[in-house]
């Protein structure tokens, strides 16, 4: 029964599941793991349906990687080729990492394990010769070197283009235009040539006689391309019941048969002859001939085919009235094999050899031909010693250059392993660096938090006692010269120059660094703690403007317009300047409390 190209395609990769897939497959470069695989029709018994690229989006591809323990990749080439029978055996197919819009058009990506039996890896492959229907699918070839003569097998190879599949069918068909149209001519069967890869022998099947039809590719309902990732026909098939039938009203046939096979057919039809045959065996054999349509059931007795056993029979004639053309003809029809067999028969091999023996100039080329033929055996050994040579050096050379190749990738990743090793101990100790970083951010918060809380509670108590202690230390040590009175004294005696009263005993006799000495121990006394003259002293310390007051008061830093006409000092007018300068407005705010303790004390308080 004919395959059915059915209409409608798949478009689920889960449909496929278990399905034989006609699928194209990239390779890629020889090193790797990854190969690619572009599934095109679905072969299920007499169906035969295309797959959409929905199936495996964005592009009808599905990658896989090749699992470790199977063979290398260019071995995987050499058994599968790039035309394949590929089964997916799990539905749920991982995702790929490459895939985006800037990297690859390939959703999913699998794994193929040639190393496991059939049906237990992921993704199988089977070879497309290995299938039945490489004997159903008439695979369509294309052939370099323009057209082809079909009235007769070509003595040497042919040669397929190598962009598409090579002919791994059992029945090909060659493609080529003729009359105006593409027709196909076949069918044959193509191995390929000693020694060659890209070469071909070609020969009719015995399966259709030895005939070679021309069909109109346009008569084919069954005609499918597999295509390859860049969308390019890699392979044509149509379907060999079809062929049959087409066959039957052809463009063109041509007869392939050999005159030896012809002749193995006429000597079947006549074996019940007589060894010395008559003209009238002769008549009774064309007569067999001429009503034959088959010889043993096996070979088709065509007219054409009838017409050239008849022209053999009409055409026996003695050998001396043969001409050289046609001794020339008969020579070359006569089968080497067939020509040795009947020379070395019993029958014949003496009269043969008396014949040559007794012929001098035969003898001599004979003798002539040995020579030759033993330099030509020579010259072919040295060549095949020559290219053995050769082969072994290009292996050798390839070996070296996969080596090389090998080695530069394996530094490759090594260099990228250490650079990767490398970054991981950096980022972890950054990570570590940062992590002691949070924690001496936390703890030098902390410390800061705590100093700042220490620094302003002791400035306030520190503040609160210099400010007590300097101003009990200014109260007590003003005292008014000898004589006067606590109130102020109001006597009426008159009163030496108003001096500066002084702010400690002995003043007179002291200097202004001895009276600042003086306050600084009153103040440690009074605070129970060390203090450095600098913190009593400073003008940016809050208790140190009693620092300027108490050198105001002390005649220190006394201005002239702080003295009255006599050129005496204004106590008052003094004390209030000083207090400005050194408390500020603000500190001088806080001793108006005090004024009415310090004013008796004052030589000029009366008068005010």
């Amino acid at each position: 029964m004919s395959y059915v190209l059915e209409n409608q395609p798949y478009d689920d990769h889960e449909d496929l599941l278990k399905k034989d897939l006609l699928a194209y497959v990239d390779y890629g470069k020889p090193y790797g793991k990854r190969i690619l695989s572009w599934p095109r029709y679905v072969i299920d018994g007499d169906d035969v349906s295309p797959i959409s690229a929905s199936a495996f989006p964005d592009a009808g591809c599905l990658p896989m990687n090749i699992a470790d323990g199977s063979p290398e990749k260019s071995k995987i080439e050499d058994m599968f080729g790039n035309l394949v029978i590929m089964r997916v055996n799990e539905g749920e197919l991982r995702g790929n990492y490459f895939y985006g819009r800037d990297q690859e058009p390939h959703k999913y990506n699998s794994i193929i394990n040639f190393s496991k039996k059939p049906g237990q890896s992921v993704v199988e492959f089977r070879s497309f010769a290995s299938h039945n229907a490489s004997c159903r699918l008439v695979q369509v070839v294309y052939l370099e070197g323009g057209k082809m003569d079909f009235s007769r097998k070509p003595s040497d190879p042919v040669f397929p283009y190598d962009d598409q599949a090579a002919p791994v069918a059992k029945f090909v068909m060659v493609a080529q235009v003729s009359h105006g149209k593409r027709l196909l001519y076949g069918p044959f069967e193509m191995q390929e040539a000693a020694g060659r890869s890209d070469a071909y022998e070609i020969d009719a099947l015995q399966s259709f006689d030895r005939f070679v039809y021309a069909v109109d590719e346009a008569s084919f309902k069954f005609n499918i391309d597999v295509e390859r990732d860049d969308g390019m026909p890699f392979a044509q098939f149509v379907d060999v019941d079809e062929l049959r039938e087409l066959i039957k009203d052809p463009v063109e046939s041509y007869d392939w048969m050999s005159a030896s096979e012809l002749l193995d057919a006429c000597g079947r039809l006549a074996k019940s002859a007589l060894p010395n045959i008559t003209k009238s065996d002769v008549k009774a054999l064309k007569a067999a001939i001429e009503s034959a349509d088959y010889v043993d059931s096996m070979i088709s007795m065509s007219p054409k085919r009838r017409k050239r056993l008849l022209d053999m029979l009409d055409s026996r004639e003695s050998w001396d009235e043969m001409s050289d053309e046609r001794k020339a003809a008969a020579i070359g029809e006569i089968p080497v094999d067939k020509l040795a067999e009947y020379v070395l028969s019993d029958d014949h091999f003496a009269r043969f050899y008396e014949k040559v023996s007794e012929n001098d100039e035969v003898r001599r080329r004979a003798e002539a031909r040995e020579a030759e033929a033993t330099a030509r055996v020579t010259a072919a050994e040295a060549k095949a010693k020559e290219a053995d040579a050769e082969r072994i050096r290009a292996e050798s050379a390839r070996d070296e250059q996969k080596r090389q190749i090998m080695s530069e990738i394996q530094e490759e990743l090594d260099e990228k392993r250490d650079e990767l090793r490398q970054l991981d101990d950096d980022r972890s100790e950054l990570e570590n660096r940062i992590n002691e970083l949070r924690e001496g951010e936390y703890a030098a918060k902390s410390a800061i938090r705590k100093v700042v809380n220490d620094f302003q509670e002791e400035q306030a108590v520190s503040e609160h006692i210099l400010k007590s202690v300097a101003v009990q230390e200014l109260v007590e040590s003003l005292g008014a010269p000898s004589g006067a009175r606590a109130d102020g004294g109001r006597s009426g005696e008159a009163k030496p120059e108003a001096v500066s009263p002084a702010i400690v005993p002995d003043q007179g006799g002291m200097k202004p660094g001895d009276v600042l000495r003086r306050i600084e121990g009153a103040v440690v006394d009074r605070a129970g703690r060390e203090f450095s003259g600098n913190e009593v002293q400073h003008p940016h310390m809050p208790h140190a403007r009693l620092h300027h007051h108490v050198r105001g008061l002390s005649g220190h830093r006394q201005d002239v317009s702080r003295r009255d006409f006599g050129g005496r000092p204004r106590p008052r007018a003094a004390l209030r300047a000083a207090l400005q300068r050194g408390l500020g407005r603000a500190g001088l705010d806080e001793l108006q409390g005090l004024r009415g303790l310090l004013q008796p004390l004052l030589p000029e308080s009366r008068a005010s």
